[in-house]
């Protein structure tokens, strides 16, 4: 009798593990989605800052201060 509920907290302690990997899991994969949104975000950005640049006129380094 005592073997059997031994083997009952070793089931629960196995279930309990495999709930905690699911749930490490579950978080690892929505920080890959983030990760990716991020990625994707600065991969938009960039090329549209790129057209931004050309439409808003940027100084050089001949201009003297506050032209």
């Amino acid at each position: 009798m005592f073997l059997r509920g031994f083997r009952e907290d070793e089931n629960m302690s196995t279930l309990n593990k495999g709930a905690e990997f699911i749930k490490t899991l579950r978080e690892f994969i929505a920080f890959l989605q983030s990760l990716w949104g991020i990625l994707a975000g600065i991969s938009v950005f960039f090329p549209l800052s790129n057209a931004l640049t050309k439409t808003i006129p940027l100084g050089y380094i001949e201009d003297p201060i506050g032209a």
